[in-house]
């Protein structure tokens, strides 16, 4: 693994990722706290509840984050026409990759372990007495994890295909906010569209299960982590393959 370029990522996207990370804190306190004062006071079986609805939009935020990022970190060289000084040194391709995804990797377990800090902070100063379930909030957790890491994976395929760093944003943007409408038309009194809800992967994101059973849904754990590998793998045979615009 090549250091030096996870180093100069890493120091290249970390105030990407401090915005981002502190828009993901603000969501989760004032969406938990703004369902906390229209439902009252948080009961000690409602607690965790009330900080899984709040966590919707905090999901997509972590969505739009990671699937920028995935992005523009493979693609950000030839957009700013940098790549042939990066192809001069004595590195293979996969080596590049490899170092990108690694940062990639990184900054994104950065922006999750921010969300579960946040998580424990918010939900150890709302509980009473009876606390709340320790294995459920971490079953929540892992699932937005592994939903923001196929986010991340779907950025680097999307790449492969557009090198354009506004075009790569603009599109993660409203691929994500396309799908959170695709998701909430499995609300609809209409099968047809329910149907059409199953197209976007925030639909398999359910927290009433999680909240229900107090463990991480395994299919959807299995089959997101599956797509992920794939498109990384895609990502990375597409890139060694790539004919760049120097």
């Amino acid at each position: 693994m090549n250091r030096p370029i996870i180093a100069n990522e890493l120091r290249g996207w970390r105030t990407y990722a401090l915005i981002w990370c502190a828009a993901v804190v603000v969501s989760t306190v004032a969406d938990t706290m703004g369902n906390v004062v229209s439902q009252g006071e948080a009961s000690e079986l409602s607690i965790l509840t009330v900080f899984a609805q709040g966590l919707r939009n905090t999901v997509q935020l972590g969505a739009i984050f990671s699937m920028i990022l995935g992005g523009l970190i493979i693609s950000k060289e030839e957009d700013e026409k940098r790549i042939e000084f990066l192809l001069s040194h004595p590195v293979m391709r996969l080596e590049i990759g490899l170092a990108k995804l690694a940062a990639l990797s990184l900054l994104v377990l950065f922006l999750n372990i921010v969300l579960l800090v946040t998580g424990i902070v918010v939900l150890e100063v709302l509980k009473s007495g009876a606390g709340y379930d320790v294995g459920a909030f971490l079953a929540l957790w892992l699932s937005f994890v592994v939903l923001v890491c196929f986010f991340a994976a779907a950025g680097m395929l999307f790449s492969a295909f557009v090198t354009k760093g506004g075009v790569v944003v603009g599109f993660s943007i409203g691929i994500s906010l396309i799908l959170g409408v695709l998701n909430a038309l499995k609300n609809v009194e209409n099968e047809l569209f329910r149907l059409v809800s199953y197209v976007s992967p925030y639909r398999y994101f359910d927290i009433h299960l999680i909240l229900d059973t107090g463990r991480p849904d395994t299919a959807f754990l299995a089959g997101f982590i599956g797509i992920s590998v794939v498109f990384i793998g895609a990502s990375l045979i597409l890139y060694r393959r790539r004919e760049f615009a120097v």
